[in-house]
């Protein structure tokens, strides 16, 4: 892992347990499109998360899970073309 001043990370995370963080019960194939790489968008509230999931609708995107809750922190994961964004 990398951070810069910036506050920007690089992970590396293992492409199965990506797949099962995106959706636990039916992970997306590995071979049908989906590349291994997450964008994540940070914001400081709940609320926030709900404004930015709503904003990514309004712009056409396909909501691949919905807005959940863990550790005291959210997340929630859209869809583009070949692509799933957190």
């Amino acid at each position: 892992m990398s951070t810069t001043p910036s506050r920007t990370k690089f992970e590396l995370y293992p492409l199965t347990l990506l797949a099962e963080d995106i959706n636990e019960k039916n992970p997306p194939q590995i071979a049908a499109g989906f590349a291994g790489i997450t964008l994540a968008y940070n914001v400081k509230s709940e609320a926030e998360v709900h404004e930015v999931m709503e904003l990514a609708k309004k712009a056409g995107a396909v909501i691949a899970q919905e807005h959940s809750k863990f550790s005291g922190a959210g997340t929630g994961v859209k869809q583009g073309p070949g692509m799933l964004f957190f």
